[in-house]
């Protein structure tokens, strides 16, 4: 998956959790609150597995890129 997708289906995982979290505490239902919980977790569990790794890794790639054009 590119940075971008992945991007987009973060902010959709998280965007979902707080939809279905939000009426879960205004009209006290524990299964919309469940449900956004499970989203947001989710949502955490992919950024922290995937999205985080690779960005740190181009981070690194690209300081290595400038640090070899000095030279």
């Amino acid at each position: 998956m590119e940075k971008n997708d992945l991007i987009y289906h973060l902010s959709f995982i998280n965007g979902a959790g707080f939809a279905f979290l939000i009426p879960g505490f205004i009209e006290n239902s524990n299964l919309f609150i469940i449900t956004g919980l499970i989203f947001l977790i989710v949502g955490n569990i992919l950024y922290y597995h995937f999205y985080l790794p690779r960005q740190q890794f181009l981070i690194i790639k690209r300081k290595i890129e400038i640090s070899t054009k000095k030279k």
